[in-house]
């Protein structure tokens, strides 16, 4: 693992020599899955997760592309991407049925919190190694909006719901 890791850079070893381009590649269907079966060391993406219609059936098929011992790492937008009006979290109010209607098809977000990534992702079958927040709503924000919220999110702790991003590292089993 750690000399094919080495191997994906233009110099070998050296991260900072950048990837070379014939050990990458960019997965993209109609439908979102790539159905590979341990084909690849590593499954990254930057802000797509939040926008992914069966997160689910997303979780497993990256699963079942990773090679065992592969590594995925997400970094996932979970703001509202402008349909708040007042409050960062205040989209999570809207019933879901409500906000299906509205934007299912559309490619704005799916409204899934960290817990939901975190659970879907150990469900496939990934032993979620690492979750860093890099952005959170304010306590006095998060007081604000929860009393308001759709039932869908009501349980979630206090650490969960205030995540706006987070990176999440995970391996395959």
């Amino acid at each position: 693992e750690r000399r094919r890791a080495g191997e994906a850079f233009v110099v070998a070893g050296d991260p900072a020599s950048g990837l070379r381009p014939e050990r990458l590649r960019y997965e993209v269907r109609a439908d979102g899955l790539i159905g590979a079966r341990e084909a690849y060391d590593l499954v990254t993406s930057r802000a797509v997760l939040e926008h992914v219609s069966d997160l689910a059936a997303t979780y497993v098929d990256m699963a079942r592309a990773l090679r065992p011992g592969g590594m995925a790492v997400h970094l996932v937008d979970l703001k509202s991407h402008g349909l708040h009006r007042e409050h960062p979290l205040d989209f999570l109010t809207w019933p879901a049925a409500k906000w299906r209607r509205m934007y299912a098809g559309k490619g704005f977000p799916n409204r899934h919190r960290l817990d939901r990534h975190r659970d879907l992702a150990a469900a496939a079958g990934l032993k979620v190694e690492r979750v860093e927040v890099v952005d959170r709503v304010p306590a006095d924000t998060l007081a604000a909006v929860r009393p308001h919220l759709d039932a869908e999110f009501r349980h979630l702790s206090d650490d969960d719901l205030s995540a706006l991003g987070f990176w999440l590292t995970a391996r395959k089993r």
